[in-house]
């Protein structure tokens, strides 16, 4: 049985959900794998003939985002040759196409030292000698290269690199994609041609094409792949060669898109020249920094014992998000006078890893705990290197963790390592500076009752530098729709358990109304979350020293301040900010993941009319939740629960909002049920005419009451139910 879903965040230009592609979901304080998720594709008007089953597309690496209207690249599936290459390249092509961007500005210094005149000269002569021949080309290109990098004899970065023609496929693809086959490769030289090159140990490929449209599109394969390669990246850096007209440019992959250079003609004097110091100023980068990664200065004292990925998002423009579990040193472990971790890890090699499964995330905590001390220091030697566990994935961001740069919540400071808790969850992306609510709103709202607590953020560099005085590619109309990104790093220190892995019935309606009154606070204290779904509801078990106004809270839904909380709502990517007013937002985006959204958000969508979305919508996804979860569990279905479980994960409208309509009469007998008898009293309530009916201005206070009568039928409902494992499920 598949578990489709969709995540959406669109304008209300009419569209529809697309077919799945397998992906992750990125969550606040944990990953959960999501299983499938959808892009949506703009459409004319969202009417019948357009609900059918559309052709598979990619989901969009800015699946989060608002403005993202085209299909894109995140969590490419791999697929069967000759399509696999194809498919991958127009998909790139309709995530690139609208933020596609000129300028005479490259994101590092160029170099101040005046090519020689022999080298112009013989430059020129090369590249009137390109064949025509495509592969032909290969060598006297690599020549041409080796030329501008050959004048200077150690690089402080790429040590004695030099480019090669490559042309066969890398040891490594993309998730579940086969791997490509760049042309030609910046590598150490000289290269062990027996063994198949990676792509965390590229820094720069060339791709060799007579037509600029292809080579555009074929460069962002590998933009993508050294995206995916280092999660840390600025930029990747594409070099584009033209053979037939002999001409060059510099391709820049960043989160907001594609910067290129203009395009250098390298039989033109004046043209070589620019070309070479361009050139000649990435050889001489002194910083990781300069040559395209986040900062990576790390503390002179080795913090992290052991980090462990747990998902990522593949793409080129978009946020881009990972998450990993982090795990400190203990104090005894580590070195006072230990030796600055290196900076530089443009080469460096480390085992390999396996993406993990939802199960298997208890184990891993127990395994981070169980990990060997690392040997008692050596006083002696003062460059003894601790033991460390990093996957390469982790490397880069590990490094970049840094106490001077970190903000805490309510202003209180870290200054001691020790201060930091053992175990952290960092969850890191490149949202849009103009829309950075998640960060906001959890800093806002960190631990407090129902929500994770947010330890502390990181903002490290935007991609402003890729943007600078860009003009609109092919016009000199300069570009004013950027997309200006931040890259964020959120550190929790709540470890939650995936809302389906909840043993018992009773545990997961706490961890709903628990999380329920997370989400309570959200609005009260100026958000509202937009996306409910199983992915970012937690199950937890902890107990803290509740402020003043959670105390109250508790009190208010007569919840004893002993108890443990058992949920959580995280993942505030889709969240938006209602500190500018009360009233709830008209923008017209349509939010959510798809099986959870509320019948009447979708039933609009279908009509394609105005969308406003409420706190009751966001209920309205808690129940849905229970009810998937609760059919899911189910280990002898009947034909209906089968039926209506599919119904429920389908991405046809047509069929998702008659069943959700329909789910009342299908179990009339529902209230008899421990699994569904609170979640079918919780429909009764939101399908009052009172929080059906939405007018555009209605203040966020008129939905205090709604929270108030469900969660008081919650707790009610929880304090008579029998606690039963899902197994004797009916």
């Amino acid at each position: 049985m598949n578990n489709r879903r969709g995540r959406a965040r669109r304008k209300r230009s009419g569209t529809t959900p697309n077919m799945p592609n397998r992906a992750v979901s990125c969550q606040g304080s944990m990953i959960i794998t999501s299983g499938l998720t959808f892009v949506y594709t703009p459409l004319p008007c969202l009417n019948a003939s357009y609900l059918s089953k559309p052709e598979p597309v990619i989901p969009s690496p800015g699946a989060h985002d608002s403005d993202r209207k085209k299909p894109g690249s995140a969590q490419f599936k791999s697929i069967d040759s000759p399509t696999l290459q194809s498919s991958l390249i127009k998909l790139l092509h309709c995530e690139l196409l609208e933020a596609m961007f000129e300028s005479n500005e490259v994101p590092f210094a160029s170099s101040r030292t005046a090519p020689p005149l022999s080298a112009i000269q013989i430059i020129s002569k090369h590249a009137r000698n390109i064949p025509s021949s495509q592969i032909a080309s290969y060598v006297p290109i690599c020549r041409i290269l080796n030329i501008v990098l050959g004048t200077t004899t150690h690089s402080p970065l790429f040590g004695n690199n030099q480019f090669i023609p490559y042309n066969k496929e890398m040891a490594d693809g993309v998730e579940d994609a086969g791997p490509l086959k760049p042309d030609i490769l910046l590598l150490s030289c000289p290269p062990n041609a027996s063994v198949a090159a990676r792509w965390r140990d590229v820094f720069c490929a060339v791709e060799v094409n007579g037509n600029w449209a292809e080579l555009l599109d074929q460069a962002a394969t590998y933009g993508r792949a050294l995206f995916h390669a280092r999660k840390t990246r600025r930029y990747a850096m594409v070099i584009g060669i033209n053979h037939v007209k002999k001409s060059l440019r510099f391709i820049f992959f960043h989160r907001g898109g594609r910067t290129l250079t203009p395009s250098f003609n390298l039989t033109n004097p004046k043209d070589v020249k620019r070309f070479y110091v361009i050139l000649k100023g990435l050889q001489e980068c002194r910083t990781t920094f300069d040559a395209g990664y986040v900062t990576s200065v790390a503390e002179s004292t080795p913090i992290w014992a052991s980090a462990t990925i747990i998902a990522t998002k593949t793409c080129i423009r978009g946020r881009g998000n990972y998450v990993a579990i982090l795990r400190r040193h203990d104090k005894e472990a580590r070195h006072a006078v230990q030796k600055t971790h290196p900076s530089s890890v443009i080469v460096r090699r480390s085992p390999r890893f396996a993406k993990v499964k939802t199960s298997d995330l208890p184990k891993i905590l127990k395994k981070l705990e169980l990990v060997p001390p690392p040997p008692e220091p050596n006083y002696n030697d003062r460059y003894t290197p601790i033991s460390t566990s990093f996957s390469e994935d982790l490397e880069d961001i590990v490094s970049s963790f840094q106490l001077a740069s970190m903000t805490f919540p309510y202003g209180d400071a870290v200054d001691s390592i020790d201060d930091i808790p053992k175990h952290l969850v960092v969850k890191g992306g490149w949202p849009r500076k103009d829309k950075m609510v998640e960060k906001d709103m959890f800093l806002r709202v960190s631990g407090r009752f129902g929500l994770p607590k947010l330890w502390g953020v990181q903002e490290t560099c935007d991609n402003g530098a890729l943007l600078k005085n860009v003009t609109k590619h092919g016009t000199s109309k300069p570009a004013s729709d950027c997309e200006l990104r931040q890259h964020v790093q959120l550190y929790f220190g709540t470890i939650g358990t995936p809302f389906f892995d909840i043993p018992k019935t009773k545990g997961a309606h706490l961890a709903l109304i628990h999380a329920m009154i997370g989400h309570y606070i959200l609005p009260k204290s100026g958000y509202l979350h937009r996306d409910i779904s199983d992915s970012n509801i937690l199950g937890v078990s902890e107990t803290r020293a509740w402020d003043d106004d959670d105390l109250a809270v508790l009190q208010e839904f007569g919840i004893s301040t002993s108890d443990s909380m058992c949920g959580m709502v995280i993942d505030g990517d889709l969240a938006v900010s209602l500190d500018e007013g009360d009233v709830m937002p008209t923008d017209g985006e349509i939010c959510g993941t798809l099986p959870f959204m509320s019948n009447r958000i979708l039933q609009l969508w279908f009509d394609n009319a105005e969308i406003i979305h409420t706190p009751a919508d966001d209920l309205e996804s808690f129940v849905w939740v229970g009810i998937i979860n609760a059919l899911r569990h189910v280990s002898n279905p009947s034909g209906v629960q089968q039926r209506l479980l599919d119904g429920l994960l389908d991405f046809d409208l047509r069929i998702v909002i008659p069943w959700k309509g329909g789910i009342a009469a299908i179990y009339k007998d529902g209230a008899k049920h421990d699994h569904f008898g609170l979640l079918f009293k919780w429909l009764e309530v939101l399908e009052q005419d009172q929080w059906q009916k939405v007018e555009a201005g209605r203040a966020r206070e008129d939905f205090y009451p709604l929270y108030k009568e469900m969660i008081d039928i919650g707790i009610s409902y929880v304090r008579e139910q029998r606690d039963l494992p899902w197994e004797q499920m009916e």
